[in-house]
């Protein structure tokens, strides 16, 4: 049961906390304007705020709703051992951790690709520092339930998970065959085996399959 709800001036982001019988739980922490809120009266602000956290609850909880940074990049600003439990979306199965990989070895680190990847892999070593040494770190998906709140995202029955992933991919291949080299002795395959991806037009997703084309990745 929710007994209080504060929602926080973050700027252009989100920042919610509950007050739960026995413990409060943060909803997402961050902000597009970061940069802003390290310095002068903002500091001060979200200085206060987490202050104010820290002492409302004995017991908190993290839960981070998805992997874009203005929803968690300031959960570094607290404390060491602030939350014992920390709940994210079950997006980083061994094979989406692959994709965002590839992405950030080959990519140059100005694209927007590489951002992309960057972003989803921060999340984890970003909300580890203010989680507890033993914290219970868990992994949800739609239906699950999370201090009497159901789970709506990610939904695995519709595949929204492998979508993201594929939208990477498809990302990185048109990124990828503007660094054609038709000397090349690689193929797409040879870097990413088996490529089905889907690609967004009109806004709607269509499958297709990419076929392997000579290519070699530039330094930069």
């Amino acid at each position: 049961m929710i007994n209080k709800i504060d929602v926080y001036n973050v700027k252009f982001g989100d920042c919610i906390y509950l007050h739960m019988k026995d413990r409060g739980v943060l909803t997402d922490c961050g902000s597009k304007s970061r940069s802003t809120l390290n310095r002068g009266r903002n500091k001060v602000l979200v200085d206060t705020m987490i202050e104010g956290i820290m002492i409302s609850d004995p017991m908190r909880s993290l839960v981070v709703t998805h992997f874009h940074d203005d929803h968690y990049n300031l959960v570094d600003r607290f404390p060491n051992n602030s939350f014992d439990k920390v709940f994210v979306p079950d997006f980083f199965t061994r094979y989406h951790i692959r994709i965002q990989l590839y992405v950030l070895l080959m990519a140059p680190i100005n694209s927007s690709i590489y951002r992309f990847a960057k972003e989803m892999l921060e999340l984890i070593p970003n909300i580890s520092i203010a989680a507890d040494d033993d914290a219970m770190v868990w992994f949800g998906k739609k239906g699950d339930n999370i201090h009497g709140m159901e789970v709506l995202w990610p939904d695995p029955k519709e595949n929204e998970v492998k979508r993201l992933a594929n939208r990477l991919r498809d990302i990185f291949l048109d990124w990828a065959k503007d660094h054609t080299d038709s000397s090349s002795k690689y193929e797409v395959s040879d870097l990413i085996p088996g490529f089905v991806v889907q690609s967004e037009r009109d806004g709607l997703f269509r499958d297709r399959i990419e076929k392997s084309v000579p290519l070699r990745l530039a330094a930069g």
